[in-house]
């Protein structure tokens, strides 16, 4: 079954509430510009910092062959997809693009896809440093396995809220779903 909708006149889309930025989706633009803020002072930092010579620093954080320079590694993978979705969705927003759901929906999968795999590589990786197993990838898959599903739910809400909710589509969109017969 596929919704029907109708575009909103420029009057109705001025004089309705879910025609303007609000509820959830203030929400999410609160977020994802704190997280873009967010993003952009780790740029300036990570700039300043290679133009001061801190290079060096920065191939010590991540070289060598510990455990702790794989999850750090993996984990910056994850935050910098993360950060870089934020980006996007919060210049849509701000933006008003009609096809911003639609975007924003697919980086979030995308997001939630590199931050589960990057999350089992560094498990993986820091496994295979200890020469165990497989049964003990198993065992330390185990423990992050309730925040992949808790993640993986939180993404399927976000998808479907931003391509069938009633404020997405009236303010990105200018239209509403017409009433079911």
């Amino acid at each position: 079954m596929t919704t029907e909708w109708r575009d909103l006149s420029e009057a109705e889309a001025k004089l309705w509430p879910k025609a303007r930025l609000g509820g959830a989706l203030l929400g999410l633009a609160i977020v994802t510009g704190v997280l873009t803020l967010m993003l952009l002072i780790l740029l300036l930092v990570a700039g300043w910092k290679l133009t001061t010579g801190g290079v060096e620093e920065f191939v010590r954080a991540f070289a060598g062959r510990s455990r702790f320079a794989y999850i750090g590694l993996v984990s910056a993978i994850s935050v910098i997809a993360l950060m870089i979705w934020s980006a996007v969705s919060f210049s849509l927003i701000l933006a008003r693009l009609r096809f911003a759901p639609a975007v924003m929906a697919t980086g979030a999968g995308f997001a939630f896809l590199i931050g589960v795999a990057s999350s089992a590589t560094a498990q993986w990786l820091i496994v295979s440093q200890s020469e165990q197993d497989v049964w003990t990838y198993a065992v330390a898959v185990l423990p992050v396995t309730p925040q992949w599903l808790g993640s993986l739910a939180l993404t399927i809400g976000t998808i479907g809220y931003l391509v069938g909710g009633v404020r997405p589509n009236a303010y990105f969109r200018r239209r509403v779903a017409l009433p079911s017969a």
